[in-house]
């Protein structure tokens, strides 16, 4: 039988990257819809944005897609300290915003638990994000450790893109 557990915090990701931007453009980057979708999401997809309510247990719903697919997924805000915290949880969803399984990994966990902070030091912000899978079955809090590095390469991506956008906006 599949059980559920509340958190899967053995199972965490964590990932770390230095800006050379203040803390608040960095913050500004997370809570703006107009610059999600210049960073956010798998290389080669544009994003999207439907719906954003950037306030704890507000919703941002997007849709990123490429030539071949598009899919959906949303954050669900929890605590937000101006200009140090974001957390929200992750998931694939339709266009409506319900939660549907993931289009990869056939066991991935339907919910993600995000923490971001941030921290500035000398003019440089460095962005730790936390995640884990939260409410999943042991099938796929196993899914989310076998495919760990996957998902870490995609992160990875994204603040890569995040690091051209900090650039930009600098």
């Amino acid at each position: 039988m599949q059980t559920k557990n509340q958190t899967s915090k053995e199972a965490a990701l964590t990932i770390a990257k230095e800006f050379n931007a203040p803390i608040q453009l960095v913050f500004d980057a997370l809570s703006n819809p107009d610059a999600l979708v210049e960073w956010w999401g798998p290389v080669g997809y544009t994003m999207t944005v439907t719906r954003f309510d950037f306030t704890p247990r507000g919703i941002c719903l997007f849709k990123m897609e490429n030539k071949e697919r598009g899919m959906w997924a949303r954050f669900i805000y929890g605590q937000i300290k101006s200009p140090e915290l974001v957390e929200f949880t992750l998931s694939f969803s339709d266009e409506k915003g319900g939660i549907t399984k993931a289009p990869f990994f056939e066991n991935w966990p339907l919910e993600i638990f995000n923490i971001i902070t941030l921290t500035e030091q000398g003019g440089k912000t460095t962005l730790t994000n936390n995640c884990f899978p939260v409410n999943a079955t042991n099938e796929e809090i196993s899914s989310f450790e076998e495919n760990k590095l996957s998902f870490n390469e995609g992160l990875s991506a994204s603040l890569e893109k995040l690091k051209i956008y900090l650039l930009k906006n600098n």
